[in-house]
């Protein structure tokens, strides 16, 4: 994965990798407005995350992509953190992956959640070396 894949087709990447692998996936397209600003219609709490991966043996990914250089928008931390705290310690796995992030996202979706945190406790994700992590809610 080039690290400087745009988010669409990292998103793209992503969910053909996971239905490789048997693992159903869900987004919502992005659209914008006449000024060019994102204008996805939703009803409900903005900055829900971009992706839904659901295997029924390896878990449950929830995830924000962000592009290389990519920042938040409104609400997308908090629906991070509420969800992760909502989930508990089981086979969910709330998220932000980047591009550069690829090797470690393909062993989640083919070896599932556990596998994925192990490795991750070990070996720090490519795009949280130097960034602010996300607080750990467990």
């Amino acid at each position: 994965m080039n690290r400087d894949c745009p988010e669409d087709p990292f998103e793209d990447a992503l969910i053909d990798a996971g239905h490789r692998f048997g693992w159903r996936a869900h987004a919502e397209r992005r659209s914008r407005s006449a000024s060019g600003k994102h204008a996805t219609a939703i009803k409900g709490d903005r900055g829900w995350p971009d992706v839904v991966l659901a295997h029924e043996s390896k878990g449950l990914v929830i995830v924000e992509l962000k592009a290389q250089t990519g920042s938040f928008g409104e609400g997308q931390i908090d629906w991070l953190e509420t969800i992760d705290r909502a989930a508990g310690t089981g086979r969910v796995l709330v998220a932000v992956w980047r591009p550069c992030d690829w090797e470690f996202i393909v062993v989640c979706l083919q070896y599932g959640v556990d596998v994925y945190r192990k490795l991750v406790a070990e070996i720090p994700l490519p795009s949280t070396v130097g960034r602010r992590k996300l607080p750990d809610l467990s």
